[in-house]
């Protein structure tokens, strides 16, 4: 049987960084995009936090070429 869980979290509009969020999270769900773009953050954080690169990798490909410096209009710092 499946089971699905609601999580709930709270932006304060009065923060700008907070406020720009919450139009792109409007863009996301009007474009059916939200409840994916929630999975893949929330994986990304973990993999991250947890000292891995494979899920940006996996959703970011042109990431790798980045990394290696062989990525287009990259600074040379």
């Amino acid at each position: 049987m499946a089971y699905r869980v609601q999580i709930k979290a709270w932006l304060d509009l009065d923060k700008p960084e907070e406020a720009e969020l919450n139009d792109y999270v409007g863009w996301c769900k009007r474009q059916r995009l939200w409840a994916a773009t929630i999975r893949d953050g929330i994986r990304l954080i973990a993999d991250l936090r947890s000292g891995n690169v494979t899920v940006l990798l996996e959703l970011f490909p042109f990431v790798r070429g980045e990394l290696s410096g062989s990525g287009a209009g990259g600074d040379d710092a």
